[in-house]
């Protein structure tokens, strides 16, 4: 099994789905010196979940869901604003 690419959420709100290297998920932290590599980053302006390769699968899957949580939060207030 693997991790989806792409999550539809309503509305037409779209998140990419992307497992990435250390080298590229500091890239994403976009840090000079972040101490430690996050195993995953929900980037808002991208609509972009990163996701470290080198994690066991369930992990991957416990990462997505939490950065899942911060997006579907952004969705909220995307939501709002759109409609509102």
């Amino acid at each position: 099994m693997r991790l989806p690419r792409r999550i539809a959420l309503p509305f037409g709100y779209f998140l990419e789905v992307r497992v990435v290297s250390d080298r590229k998920m500091l890239d994403a932290m976009d840090e000079e010196d972040p101490g430690e590599i996050a195993d995953g980053l929900w980037d808002v302006d991208h609509r972009t979940i990163y996701v470290r390769s080198k994690l066991p699968f369930t992990r991957k899957v416990e990462v997505l869901g939490h950065e899942l949580d911060h997006a579907v939060n952004d969705w909220r207030h995307w939501l709002r604003d759109t409609f509102s």
